[in-house]
């Protein structure tokens, strides 16, 4: 048997996916350990290796691909391993020197050209924000009260002058005239601006806006950027995960991040926090829209730093999988470290707990469900004889490859004898014609597209097939069950809590169990069972936006 991390079996990608959620508690473990035994400095806190972010670093995922390994090697059910680094071949050669496997490995860990590539990104967030910064505007704070809730200003912002929140939709309708006034909007600023950008994006907004980059100078780029590039590794000479000697993997992550832009906007924030103190005379609350990654960290740990005596909030306003974003879920050692908010708001009172999985150290409440307002609108259903189903494509292109691929082969069992419609719906900013030509000849000329807004469109149908999006959950609300298709080759994202009532929903790995699911679902003849399931969840899950519970999230009542 082979076991090729670029091509795994279905039964392979099934175990690695079990790995990948039962190893984070040890893995949480040795980070945990590494950070007690240091100095503790704010750089160090603010780290992509520390963050433990799927995302931003390949750590877990190759310590995980290294226990597969391990742990199929040890049944002896592997004649060829192809690992996805050079230095996951290393280690297990060091393992296993005398073993007669061949090993080899596919990606090339191109080190020097990732540490220039974050230099140029550190650099050029120092420029946009020394060019961008208005002194005049940090005068209007002198001697004030502040409430901040945190947000992000995306390039559709940029691009059109104007604000377009897509974070907290029908918060700021809610907020009291009385209350407005003490109430300022920091955003954390993404892609390319300028400072004409900032103005018109203030000037064409009833909100108040307050820019870091105004409390901040060339002295405070280069102290942050000072100390990415002083920053030490860990004492520890030896680093075990269960028998596998890690340490060269734990090198080379925290050589490779450690310029990371996520890491040096957290000592950007952390620095702002501080010239803040000099200028307000009071920080009464900060909201953090908190998915615990280094600019949350190093923004949290400032205020607790300088305004001891503001109330941090972190808002959790989405609902994404937990098995793959486990980084999002605090840990006892960073609630020692004072890194996570006063207290978690998540969107459903069904999702309170699994916040709490790997510490009972903090307060978890439920807020207001901003970007879910869709869900509480009814759509009439307007039924023509034929079941539909709608496939559901995320921005990733080869997420998309792998549904639609998967959908393909399923079809062909139906051939015969088709009884439903079939509709695609693609992410608005998915790469239509490069998944064409990843697909080739499997593109299904049947493959209807549509657009609109989704919960009209979706109100219309009896199925939806989908893998990483929050649609799903937005569809279950409605009462139209959902088939998740797993991941081909790596690690599962599936975005239903595993609290949720399976009888609506499914999670399928091949065309086989894809082809078998959707048969099961249109043919079950009591619909009222889903619906009153779906009510269920947007009542457990979704927690509506009304005027008290907006008083109580910003503190007003």
């Amino acid at each position: 048997m082979v076991l090729d991390f670029n091509n795994l079996s279905d039964s392979q990608v099934r175990r690695l996916n079990q790995l990948f959620i039962n190893e984070q508690p040890f893995f949480n473990g040795i980070i945990g350990d590494l950070v007690k035994d240091s100095n503790k400095d704010i750089e160090l806190l603010v780290s992509i290796l520390v963050s433990r972010n799927t995302y931003q670093s390949k750590l877990y995922h190759n310590i995980v691909e290294l226990s597969l390994a391990e742990e199929l090697f040890a049944s002896d059910r592997v004649e060829k391993i192809i690992f996805t680094s050079k230095i996951q071949k290393r280690i297990f050669l060091a393992n296993h020197p005398r073993s007669s496997i061949l090993i080899e490995y596919h990606n090339k860990n191109d080190l020097v050209k990732t540490l220039c590539k974050d230099v140029v990104s550190d650099l050029l967030i120092s420029f946009r924000g020394l060019t961008s910064r208005n002194k005049s505007r940090k005068n209007q704070f002198k001697g004030r009260s502040l409430k901040l809730i945190e947000t992000f200003i995306l390039s559709n912002s940029i691009k059109e002058g104007r604000y377009i929140d897509r974070y907290y939709n029908g918060l700021w309708d809610l907020i009291p005239n009385n209350g407005k006034n003490d109430i300022w909007v920091l955003p954390e600023i993404l892609g390319k601006y300028s400072r004409r950008d900032l103005v018109n994006i203030s000037k064409n907004s009833s909100l108040n806006f307050l820019f870091k980059q105004d409390f901040l100078n060339f002295r405070d780029y280069l102290k942050a950027f000072m100390k990415l590039t002083l920053l030490r590794n860990f004492n520890r000479k030896t680093i075990y995960f269960k028998n596998i000697d890690i340490t060269k993997l734990i090198n080379y992550e925290f050589f490779r991040t450690r310029f990371h832009p996520t890491a040096y906007k957290g000592l950007l924030n952390y620095a702002f926090a501080k010239k803040l103190k000099s200028v307000i005379s009071r920080l009464n609350l900060l909201i953090d829209w908190n998915e615990n990654q280094p600019i949350d960290k190093g923004l949290i740990k400032g205020v607790r730093d300088f305004h001891p005596g503001a109330y941090i909030k972190g808002y959790q306003g989405y609902i994404v999988s937990m098995n793959f974003n486990f980084y999002m879920l605090p840990t006892d050692y960073e609630v020692e470290l004072g890194v996570i908010p006063d207290v978690i708001c998540v969107v459903g009172k069904a999702l309170e707990n699994r916040i709490k999985k790997f510490t009972d150290k903090i307060k978890v409440t439920t807020a207001p469900a901003f970007r879910f307002q869709g869900i509480f609108k009814n759509y009439e259903k307007i039924s023509d004889g034929t079941k539909k189903i709608l496939v559901a494509l995320p921005i990733g292109v080869n997420e998309s490859y792998d549904i639609l691929t998967i959908v393909s082969k399923a079809l062909i069992l139906f051939e015969k004898e088709k009884k439903f419609q079939l509709l695609i719906k693609p992410h608005p900013l998915l790469n239509i014609s490069k998944l064409r030509k990843m697909m080739g000849s499997m593109w299904n000329k049947g493959f209807k597209m549509v657009n609109g807004d989704f919960n009209e469109l979706v109100s219309q149908m009896d199925l939806l097939i989908g893998s990483t999006s929050t649609t799903l959950l937005e569809t279950l609300t409605r009462g139209v069950p959902v088939i998740v298709i797993g991941s081909q080759n790596g690690i599962t994202q599936n975005p239903i809590p595993d609290s949720m009532d399976k009888r609506i929903w499914s999670l399928c790995y091949s065309h086989e169990e894809l082809s078998n699911a959707v048969e099961q679902f249109l043919n079950i003849s009591d619909k009222n069972q889903f619906l009153k399931i779906g009510e269920n969840i947007r009542n457990e899950y979704f927690e509506p936006i009304t005027k008290q519970s907006v008083l109580k999230f910003l503190s007003l009542s």
